[in-house]
């Protein structure tokens, strides 16, 4: 049996384990060779050692993983191992000394400082990843051969029940594929178009949506005018290359602020995006995910549904909101209002679903009441944000919401409610419980927008290092609705906010400060292109009021991993992860330790069919 597994990042090295431990423990084959192919290694595109170590991952340490543990629902062997926290308490140091990679001193700083729930540098992940590599391979079974091909897939192409694998080189015959990507690159949009023959044209700096390891900022000079388009993650790390990245430093002030210390190399930047506020922080993590309980959306519940389309999506976005709503005020009562009953009055919440008579009976101020909607548009607690002390009070206040922790701050134990039902949600989009029409409206739409602005942020240092630049005049940020255009008079890209237009910004670079979108259709990955030339992969469209509608995600069975509608030819080809999106639901997460993993039990399913106990 020979195995290639397309793609050397988390999902693939989790899916090397599983293939082997299976083979150990079964011995299904005589032979089981497993090739794994990725052009940057192991690691993948995201996860490489030598990537400026500034960056930062979004998850703690202690929550990240590649072993499966006894809380995994799997039918394969399970072998423990380290997390990443506890990796570099226990084995990072002899690895990084050893092997000598380019950020050994500041890995093994970085090591030396860490904390279970901070957040480590994505260098140091990628390390942990080749060590967990190296480790998987130190006690192969003699039946099992593990080799690492670094190329790019061109095509898989089916041939009398097999593979074959072509590659910018060698050109491999597989007996079954299991494709694991990440982000691929678009096709540029009709603007995209245009802002690139713009900059062409003028000689400008126009950077298109990529991985933001990837940014080659060498041509921006001190003090020129920046533009970066999106306030997500990219922006964050757009803004921590051109500041930290070019000497610039932080340190504390005498009012205990965090303060900036330019360098003067640093561009003059401007951001902005549609909302106009940047992602919420992370709160300080200082409760265990396993300890989450639902009131209102929890397995049992869900469990009630059995018939696809039976849950209603409205009832389960009013569930979510009572979910954020109960976790805001079982940590608000006994903080603020201890003379309440609080236990007596979340209990009436729960049976009933309704905060006003715990509002009424605790008699909790209206400052203190959650308000859902102003959590999601902020403008309307700060006005006239493209004002440098409204943005700064609001990027102070967001710091000290996270660094109450989930465990002491009401809203950021609200927020964090909406990593911890993540696996309810997978559960119901992968049942199909939703209708297409309510899947789209307020899956799709309504729930993933408020959940990739509350629920996806940076760490808290982010939003204390934002703060700072924005007071040192280093950051700009725009009001809601930035506009982005180019001026042919100026020869200048342009850039304002709707809501606030009486000042414009000229610039010479416009970095579009985000990951590429998941789009099939749209998608110039060779790879996928060949599957839908071939017809062996179709893009998902789900039925909406009567009319086909397109997601962007390759259409798969989100159970077995393989493409939909599904042919004798494509049987031996399981596709899983980024391009999947909306077909699964978040799957830009890597494994979790100490709960039920669907990265973890994906890979086991697909071994077990490759394995056949599962017809």
């Amino acid at each position: 049996m020979h195995v290639a597994i397309i793609g050397a990042g988390p999902r693939g090295l989790v899916e090397l384990q599983r293939l082997v431990e299976w083979q150990r423990q079964t011995k299904r084959f005589e032979r089981l060779q497993v090739t794994v192919i990725d052009p940057y290694g192991v690691g993948g595109r995201v996860w490489q050692i030598d990537q400026p170590h500034a960056l930062l991952m979004n998850t703690n340490p202690n929550n990240v993983t590649l072993f499966a543990d006894h809380t995994d629902q799997i039918t394969g062997p399970i072998v423990t191992g380290p997390d990443l926290y506890d990796w570099t308490q226990r084995d990072a140091r002899d690895f990084i000394v050893e092997h000598a990679p380019a950020q050994s001193a500041a890995l093994l700083a970085e090591i030396a400082e860490i904390r279970p729930n901070g957040f480590a540098s994505r260098s140091l992940y990628g390390a942990y990843a080749a060590w967990f590599y190296a480790y998987v391979l130190k006690s192969l079974p003699d039946s099992v051969t593990v080799r690492l091909v670094q190329e790019e897939v061109r095509a898989v192409t089916p041939q009398d029940g097999q593979y074959v694998v072509a590659t910018a080189g060698p050109t491999l015959l597989a007996d079954k594929v299991v494709m694991s990507l990440g982000h691929t690159e678009d096709e540029l949009s009709p603007e995209q178009h245009e802002l690139a023959r713009f900059a062409q044209e003028y000689g400008l700096h126009y950077v298109t949506p990529t991985h933001p390891q990837e940014y080659d900022f060498t041509a921006i000079k001190a003090h020129a005018t920046v533009i970066l388009r999106g306030l997500g993650l990219n922006f964050f790390d757009a803004v921590t290359l051109l500041t930290q990245g070019r000497g610039g430093r932080y340190f504390r002030g005498d009012d205990g602020l965090l303060q900036y210390q330019p360098s003067g190399r640093e561009p003059q930047i401007v951001a902005g995006s549609r909302r106009g506020f940047p992602l919420r922080a992370k709160g300080v993590y200082t409760t265990a995910e396993s300890d989450f309980v639902g009131q209102f959306v929890n397995m049992d519940w869900i469990n009630s549904f059995t018939e696809p389309g039976s849950l209603s999506g409205k009832e389960l976005l009013q569930r979510v909101q009572r979910e954020i709503e109960y976790a805001y005020y079982q940590v608000l009562l006994p903080e603020r209002y201890p003379d309440a009953d609080a236990a007596a009055l979340l209990a009436n919440f729960a049976e009933t679903g309704r905060s006003d008579h715990l509002i009424e009976v605790a008699n909790v101020r209206p400052e203190d009441q959650f308000n859902f909607d102003e959590q999601l548009n902020p403008e309307k607690k700060y006005p006239y944000s493209d004002q440098r002390d409204v943005m700064l009070a609001y990027l102070t206040d967001d710091v000290r919401t996270a660094q109450r922790g989930t465990k002491e701050g009401p809203t950021a134990a609200a927020l964090e409610v909406l990593r911890d039902i993540r696996n309810d949600i997978r559960a119901i989009v992968e049942r199909r419980l939703l209708s297409g029409d309510d899947y789209y409206h307020y899956i799709l739409s309504t729930f993933k927008r408020a959940d990739g602005y509350l629920a996806v942020g940076p760490p808290d240092t982010r939003i204390e290092e934002l703060r700072a630049l924005v007071q040192a005049g280093v950051v700009t940020i725009l009001g809601p609705e930035m506009a982005v255009s180019f001026d042919t008079q100026a020869g200048r890209f342009k850039t304002w906010s709707k809501t606030y237009p009486q000042t414009q910004y000229f610039a010479d670079c416009l970095v579009e400060a985000r990951l590429p979108a998941i789009n099939a259709e749209t998608t110039i990955n060779p790879l996928i292109r060949s599957l839908f030339d071939q017809q062996l992969a179709h893009p998902q469209a789900i039925d909406v009021e009567g009319d086909a509608k397109k997601t962007g995600a390759v259409a798969i069975d989100p159970v077995r991993s393989q493409l939909r509608p599904g042919t004798v030819a494509s049987q031996g080809i399981f596709f899983w992860g980024v391009p999947t999106e909306r077909e699964n639901w978040f799957t830009t997460t890597s494994p979790h330790p100490d709960l039920p993993d669907t990265v973890i039990k994906g890979a086991d399913r697909i071994t077990a069919q490759i394995f056949g106990t599962v017809e």
